[in-house]
């Protein structure tokens, strides 16, 4: 029987005193009416046994499960035998009292990867294949046991120092690291001559190179032309430091700068004459060699930084060898000649007007 109100299953009967109607206790509990007959003279429990037993055999319809139950029994079969489809659709049939433990070993139930830097969520029962496939699984090199993750493992043994290689030229096995010290070694690697750096343009593998040298006509005397070079080089070493201790006459000074050829005859000023009175003007260039002037560096200088940079200096002779050269002593630097009308030059001019008795 069903109650009018929910028409579920009567549970607690009430009748109504005029109509006769049964009703479940809670449905009618703040009615002062029935609902059929709207006769307000009240509800009253329904005390007859045989009617209750009847009632309770009867059978009803479970909406969960579409089991027929009696409605005696229907209560329980509802809350502990009534199987439910597993909510993760895993085939299984699950009782409500049950569900909350079926949840936490379901096999279709989706839980986090426990490899933290994956954050996938994997069902449960596919999970052991995920840690065989999952990129951010730890592993290590079998080479050099650096702990890295899956997905860089690939790479690294492509790199990898201490990785088995091959030599693609001759064949020979070693370790990775080892390969930039092979190829100075390897028979099949093509090379030079020894006696490239001086001509010879020969190359060959490795294994077949001693043949040529042992030949060649550079290769033979290049020991020679090493210590001629070394000769060379010692010489021009030593010349230089001449050149800066300003130990030598004329041009060899400027040995970092090319002498260049004379574009113009000598060009001499006339020496005045004894007892007269000689003016001259600064920035004015110094075409003989006027002993006691002061100088500084004119328009042709090209002597570096021998004069100080920039100093004044006082000429105190020639060049020992020539009279178109002058030797001058700079107030803060070491004493040199300069040119005062050789190869067409004046390096030097007075630095200020002034008058010499000549």
């Amino acid at each position: 029987m069903e109650c009018p109100i929910c028409t579920w299953p009567i549970i607690s009967p009430f009748a109504c005193r005029d109509c006769g109607h049964s009703f479940c206790n809670n449905c009618i509990l703040n009615l002062k009416t029935c609902p059929l007959c709207r006769s307000g003279s009240g509800f009253s429990v329904v005390n007859l046994r045989h009617f209750l037993n009847v009632l309770q055999k009867i059978e009803v319809l479970c909406l969960d499960c579409n089991q027929n139950i009696a409605r005696g029994n229907f209560e329980v079969h509802y809350n502990t035998k009534c199987s439910l489809p597993c909510p993760n659709r895993c085939g299984q049939g699950i009782s409500r009292q049950l569900i909350q433990e079926h949840w936490n070993v379901c096999p279709n139930t989706k839980v986090p990867c426990p490899n933290q830097s994956c954050g996938a969520l994997i069902p449960r029962g596919l999970l052991p294949n995920h840690k065989d496939q999952c990129p951010y699984e730890s592993t290590s090199c079998k080479h050099c046991s650096l702990a890295l993750f899956k997905k860089d493992l690939p790479t690294h043994e492509n790199t990898c120092d201490f990785a088995p290689t091959t030599c693609s030229k001759c064949q020979q096995g070693f370790l990775r690291k080892f390969s930039e010290s092979h190829k100075g070694t390897c028979p099949e690697e093509e090379v030079g001559c020894d006696a490239s750096d001086i001509g010879c343009v020969f190359r060959s593998k490795r294994m077949l190179l001693g043949v040529h040298q042992a030949a060649c006509p550079l290769n033979l005397i290049k020991p020679t032309i090493t210590s001629l070079k070394k000769q060379v080089e010692e010489l021009q070493r030593a010349l230089l430091e001449k050149s800066a201790q300003g130990r030598h006459p004329g041009p060899v000074l400027a040995q970092s700068t090319p002498v260049k050829p004379a574009v113009s005859p000598k060009v001499f000023s006339p020496k005045p004459a004894a007892g007269v009175k000689q003016k001259r003007s600064a920035g004015e260039a110094v075409r003989f060699v006027d002993i006691g002037a002061r100088v500084k560096r004119g328009q042709d200088w090209h002597w570096g930084n021998q004069d100080g940079p920039g100093e004044i200096g006082t000429i105190i002779g020639d060049g020992g060898t020539s009279s178109d050269w002058a030797r001058v002593k700079w107030d803060h630097s070491p004493s040199n000649c300069y040119e005062v009308g050789a190869n067409g030059k004046f390096c030097l001019e007075y630095a200020g007007t002034e008058d010499k008795e000549k």
